[in-house]
């Protein structure tokens, strides 16, 4: 009797799939092997969201399981060729007989991420777009030019091919204007799309008038207009469904008769924006009209910055934008490569202090020490801060002696900083001595965040010190390791800038005792991780712990 209710218990279908989510690859592959019943139950469930890395040496075992494809992520182009070749998936009897389900039939998401400018994407991928008719989810990160037949060919395959797709990223380095209008009206035709992303270059090789593509402007306004009338027609609310809107780059920006109506009238539930860049005619600097219609999108909460723009009037078009979000709060701004000032800072902390969560600058050129120490010390609720150096120049930091106030954000899960050496010594005093009490109070700080789950720490190289209180000691003998005993949830411990050399076996015994659910520790140097492991300590921590992941990809700051 008890067989015979363990056998049914486990031909549930739904009951595997709960058990399996809380399983890795490697436990469900040996459930699997343990009898054919378990390996019918569960090949669906292994063979559903299946990655392909650079480390992957053969995939075509892949190629007979192409029909359990609920997500596939490649991450080497190397392989893009498996997608085109995936044959038509063996036959299944149904309900109606046997049935071939061709290529990808129940694919929801693919994702594709490029490495080598000399592959072409029109061959490879394209193709793949025409087997999955239920795709929702679609990234091409690519960041190389490809020729215009694939930016055609996607334009195609959005218009007929992808009824079901509702988010679209893309990620290519340059588009002819054309092309990138077209895809721009196809994507507001389509009834399905919420969340829009083109991070693309849309320019011509040759220098236009202004004001040339304003006719493309009022054509893609006319679209939206057109789809409205349909939409009404059809007892349908009307406006594009879009909750999160990129435009590509335009070198000239984009007028204010397109924007105004755009950010008025058809974009209701709008909660992600890229700011774009404002065209301005000669003589007219005043841009009122923007708050305006940035105050007509109630729902706008998440705000990013383009890099490509920025110079002075770019910068006045953030802050504006900024300043006229006042709906429903701002929980995260985003901007890679900021160099502006700090009144952007103080204006975004003026406004949005109490509902910020998420405060990324990557590649940063200038954000001071007093801009950091004012995010921590205003935004009660952030939950993630990102703060990371485009160089050494010395800016992007945070000085040890700038830390003199409680950090009250006590909430937070992921903390990205690099620190330095800065410190004002009073006479009678020694550096050494100032800047262990001022290092003292930084990790301590860091220390007291014990909801900490992500912390990438650095220091910036000609602010080290050869004395025992350096900022990139991070030991139990003459560091601050100590201080960080309390980060009980940290998962991913990063350091981009050299801590590890002066690390022992007291340190990772230190990690091991106080750090139960680490995860992952990774080096700032490409090159590193096979040479740490030769050390004994470190081996000694990957031995202790075999689960622990131990890399060396993330940017480093010396």
């Amino acid at each position: 009797m008890q067989e015979s209710a363990r056998d049914v218990v486990f031909t549930i279908p739904e009951l595997m799939a709960l058990i399996a989510q809380y399983l890795s690859p490697r436990d469900t592959s040996q459930w699997m092997m343990t009898c054919k019943a378990f390996s019918r139950q569960l090949e669906p469930l292994f063979w559903s969201h299946p990655v392909i890395m650079r480390t992957t040496r053969d995939p075509s075992s892949l190629v007979r399981h192409t029909h359990h494809f609920r997500s596939l992520i490649i991450e080497h182009d190397l392989w893009l060729s498996f997608i085109k070749d995936a044959p038509p998936s063996p036959l299944r009897t149904t309900s109606h007989g046997p049935s071939a389900l061709q290529g990808f039939p129940r694919l929801e998401k693919l994702t594709v991420h490029g490495h080598r400018p000399n592959v072409s994407l029109t061959s490879n991928f394209v193709p793949t777009l025409r087997q999955s008719p239920h795709l929702t989810d679609l990234s091409i990160q690519y960041p190389f030019r490809q020729d215009p037949l694939f930016m055609e060919l996607i334009v195609a395959s959005l218009a007929t091919e992808l009824p079901c797709l509702q988010r679209l990223l893309i990620e290519i380095e340059r588009a002819d204007p054309a092309i990138g209008f077209q895809l721009l009206d196809v994507c507001f035709r389509h009834l399905q799309l919420i969340d829009l992303r083109c991070d693309l270059v849309m320019c011509d090789d040759q220098s236009l008038p202004s004001g040339v593509y304003s006719p493309r402007f009022a054509a893609l306004l006319k679209t939206i207009q057109d789809m409205d009338k349909i939409k009404e027609e059809a007892g349908q609310p009307t406006g594009l469904r879009l909750r999160s809107l990129s435009l590509p780059f335009m070198d000239e920006g984009y007028p204010k008769d397109f924007l105004i109506p755009l950010l008025k009238w058809h974009v209701p539930n709008l909660e992600r924006l890229l700011i774009v860049d404002v065209h301005m005619p000669d003589g007219e600097g005043d841009i009122q009209w923007l708050k305006e219609a940035i105050a007509a999108c109630p729902r706008l909460q998440h705000l990013s910055g383009n890099w490509l723009y920025w110079g002075n009037e770019y910068e006045t078009t953030v802050d504006t934008v900024i300043c006229s979000c006042a709906g429903a709060g701002l929980k995260s701004f985003r901007f890679e490569c900021f160099s502006g000032d700090d009144t952007l800072i103080w204006n975004l902390l003026k406004y949005h202090a109490n509902t910020l969560e998420d405060i990324d600058f990557q590649a940063c050129h200038g954000l001071t020490s007093e801009s950091i120490i004012s995010i921590v010390t205003t935004c009660t609720n952030l939950r993630r801060l990102r703060v990371e150096p485009y160089d050494l120049n010395g800016w992007t930091t945070l000085g040890f002696g700038h830390v003199l106030t409680e950090w009250i954000c006590r909430d937070i899960t992921v903390l990205h900083l690099c620190l330095r050496r800065e410190v004002v010594v009073p006479e009678g005093r020694t550096e050494d001595g100032v800047v262990a009490e001022a290092a003292q109070r930084v990790y301590s700080q860091i220390g007291r965040l014990v909801k900490l789950e992500d912390l990438t720490l650095g220091c910036v190289e000609k602010y080290r010190s050869r004395g025992e209180n350096s900022a990139s000691d991070l030991t139990l003998e003459h560091g601050w390791l100590a201080a960080l005993a309390g980060l009980k949830r940290l998962r991913l411990f990063q350091m981009s800038t050299d801590f590890w050399s002066r690390m022992g076996q007291a340190e990772v015994e230190f990690m091991d005792a106080n750090w139960p659910r680490l995860e992952s520790v990774s080096f700032g140097f490409s090159n590193l991780k096979e040479q740490m492991l030769r050390e004994d300590h470190w081996k000694w921590l990957k031995e202790k712990r075999p689960q622990l992941d131990f890399s060396s990809i993330i940017p480093t700051f010396s």
